[in-house]
């Protein structure tokens, strides 16, 4: 309860980092505006996440957060009856949001220290699927999975002409362990992101998913149907938090790496 936190010293419900204060954003003239073009989401946005992910800015979906960029693709990609293949655990939301959009939910398992049971999947896999979510790193386990099993997971996928969503809303907070984001996997893979979970800025709802431009065109479709524009003021915040990433990304491995050790 927001209105009673002097019930508790520290919480560990919290999933994403400490929320940054505006003190923490080195704010200039101008980096906030109250209107702009940001039909399809707000130009050099997108292409600050697309030169921080390495991709085109043609290959990113402005979204509400990454909870709003997972939904935004279910809502491209399934229709009522379609089968997706999730892992167990997962995060909530996610069977939450396919559960409201009618997919036939099929579960997979993160076994032997949460790892992919590729076998398993494999066996599930049938051209009935049309899609495969996970998170990587895992969401609630924290693991990292080997590049070479996610690269598998693809071409199994691709085989009965299914796409691949990753989650990757965690991926920043390996800092320089971090893989490349799994879009560059191939044109079946999509991932979904935001600033909120490494980040702390989750009041910002800057969100996004990379995908293939085919794929993005269509995200952007549905993404009319549900609000013409984004928020500009948040839009661009986020951007003058791009500007500084790196001083955020020193902010949380400050929080993090004395946390973890004591842990």
């Amino acid at each position: 309860d927001a209105d009673r936190q002097d019930y508790y010293a520290f919480t560990l419900a919290n999933s994403g980092m400490l929320a940054c204060s505006t003190a923490d954003l080195l704010l200039e003239p101008g980096d906030v505006q109250v209107n702009g073009p940001n039909h399809d989401g707000y130009p050099p946005l997108l292409e600050a996440i697309a030169r921080q992910y390495g991709v085109g800015a043609e290959q990113v979906v402005a979204a509400p957060g990454c909870s709003g960029a997972n939904f935004l693709a279910f809502a491209a990609l399934l229709e009522p009856g379609d089968e997706v293949l999730i892992e167990r655990p997962t995060y909530e939301p996610l069977l939450a949001a396919l559960s409201f959009l009618g997919a036939r939910v099929r579960r997979f398992n993160r076994r032997f220290g949460y790892r992919l049971d590729l076998d398993e999947i494999r066996s599930l896999l049938t051209d009935r699927v049309r899609l495969v979510v996970l998170a990587n790193p895992h969401n609630p386990s924290g693991v990292l999975l080997p590049p070479e099993d996610i690269a598998e997971l693809g071409r199994l996928a691709e085989r009965v002409g299914a796409f691949v969503l990753v989650d990757e809303v965690y991926r920043d907070i390996w800092f320089e362990g971090a893989p490349p984001s799994h879009v560059h996997l191939g044109p079946r893979f999509l991932a979904t992101s935001s600033l909120t979970k490494s980040y702390g800025l989750a009041g910002l709802r800057c969100g996004w998913i990379l995908c293939a431009p085919d794929l993005a065109d269509r995200m952007r479709r549905v993404k009319d149907l549900m609000h013409s524009v984004d928020s500009v003021p948040s839009d661009t915040l986020a951007l003058a938090a791009f500007r500084q990433l790196p001083r955020l990304v020193e902010r949380s491995r400050a929080i993090i790496e004395p946390n973890l050790a004591q842990v």
